[in-house]
């Protein structure tokens, strides 16, 4: 037991040695790095592109696709994960406030009272 205590200890030293010797700048970098890991850039004239535009392209048609490298990536997959796991999250909300429901109807139905 106190082996791994030792151990920690130390672990925990090397990680604030570490740390202490970053620069700001590095920390910085980082830190970008590992909130970017999921976004793809896009070179910003795009957005001037007729193609891409969702206003010129009308409401009807069906949203653009992506260009291969981005595809190549795998940002769609990533997107399409998220979306399910919203999904199955609104779908759990939903079932859980029919049983409530269910069981609100049956207490109302077994408690009416006869005069």
């Amino acid at each position: 037991m106190m082996k791994k205590l030792k151990k920690r200890q130390n672990c925990l030293r090397e990680n604030s040695k570490k740390l202490s010797r970053m620069t700001v700048a590095k920390l910085q970098q980082k830190e970008n790095l590992r909130a970017s890991s999921n976004i793809a850039l896009i070179p910003q004239n795009w957005s001037l592109r007729r193609e891409y535009s969702q206003d010129k392209r009308g409401r009807e048609r069906l949203a653009w696709e992506l260009p291969d490298f981005i595809k190549r990536i795998g940002v769609v997959k990533v997107r399409q994960l998220l979306r399910e796991r919203e999904n199955r999250k609104t779908k759990k909300v939903m079932i859980r406030k029919w049983g409530r429901l269910k069981l609100r109807s049956r207490i109302s139905k077994t408690s009416k009272v006869r005069f």
